[in-house]
This record gives structure tokens, sequence and C-alpha cells, in this order.
């Protein structure tokens, strides 16, 4: 047990049993139950010092909310360490407020979140329901921080580490970019794609 919250966790839940032996739970459940709310909690807490040193609290606490809501509907796979999941969450939630999307990617980037609870969400069939109703509500938001939340989570559906396929993420990526660089190369000719695909030719000649 290397990781220092889980460490924490540990230490915490053997001096409670040693304070009360008679305690009605076993050391591993508190131990559990602390460890998930030590780093839920720090979650928000260091991403909202982040918010506040970089003057961007309100798209934090926006981008906390949708990944927390989307999370609970569809679940996701966890990082290996609790260390790592926080650092990389509040990476994600502290970082997003900072990245402004065009309309046209906003729209984009929730077609795919949509399709990504589709496929691999494991949650009922009401729970995929009542999250693609959450995402679809940024067709109106048209959110940059919203949809990029939306978008993370919705990754973090796909399995992996355990059993996945690790080329699906590669062919996601892939397809994303190269979706992206078209949506923003055609947006340059005035959405004519014939356009642009010609000084594409003529530059190769």
């Amino acid at each position: 047990m290397n990781d220092p919250i889980e460490i924490i966790s540990s230490k915490i839940s053997n001096t409670l049993k040693r304070w009360d032996p008679d305690l009605p739970y076993h050391v591993e459940e508190i131990r559990f139950g602390l460890a998930s709310r030590i780093n839920f909690y720090s979650v928000i807490g260091f991403s909202l010092i982040i918010g506040v040193a970089s003057n961007a609290v309100a798209g934090t606490i926006l981008s906390l909310l949708s990944v927390i809501l989307l999370r609970r509907l569809t679940g996701g796979v966890h990082a290996k360490t609790l260390t790592g999941c926080l650092l990389f969450s509040v990476a994600v939630c502290s970082g997003i407020p900072h990245v402004s999307l065009s309309n046209a990617v906003i729209q984009y980037i929730n077609l795919i979140s949509i399709v990504l609870v589709l496929k691999f969400s494991e949650h009922d069939r009401y729970s995929k329901y009542t999250a693609i109703m959450l995402i679809s509500s940024n067709f109106l938001l048209n959110s940059s921080v919203v949809s990029l939340s939306f978008f993370v989570q919705s990754l973090s559906l796909i399995k992996l580490i355990e059993g996945g396929d690790k080329n699906t993420m590669k062919k996601i990526i892939a397809r994303i970019i190269s979706k992206f660089a078209v949506i923003r190369s055609t947006k340059e000719f005035w959405g004519r794609p014939q356009d642009q695909k010609k000084e594409s030719e003529n530059g190769n000649l």
C-alpha cells in the first residue's frame, strides 16, 4: 500500500478501532469509506483552490458538477490509485475552464459523448437515457466547459485497463482529431469543403 490516501485512511481507521474495539464496522470498511471521502473532497478542494487562483471559479464548479452528475449516471473506470485519480480529476476540472471551443466543435463533442455513453456504459437503460438527456441539454447551453467535462467522463467508460480493447481509444482519438481538423479547415473556407480540398491538392502539386 504505497498510495498516500490509502496510507492515511489506514492509519485513521486502525486508530479509531484501537480507541473503540467495539465499533460495529470492520477496519477495512472504515478505511475504504475514509479513502473514498478524502479523495472526493480533495478533488473538490484542490480544484476550487486552483479555480480561485486562476480566476475561473464558476467554470471549475460547472466542470465539477458536470463530471460528478454524469459519472453517477454512467459509472466509469477508476485509476489504479486514489492519488492518481485525485491528480487526474483536479487537472481535468481545473484545466477545462480555460479551454474555449467553437460552436461546431461543441456540438460534435456532445454527439460523441452520447455515442460513448450508449456504447460503453454498463448501467441500466433508465440511467443511460437520463445521461443522454443530460448531455443533450448542452445542445441548448452550448458550453465548452460542460461539453468537455461530459466528454472526458464519457471517455472514462472505455475499459482499457481490465480486458478492454487497447486499440479502441486510438481509433476514437484518431477520428476526433481528424474530424476536428476538417471542421476547422472547412470553416476557414466558409463551409465549402470542395474549396479546401482543391487548395490542398494545389499545394501538393
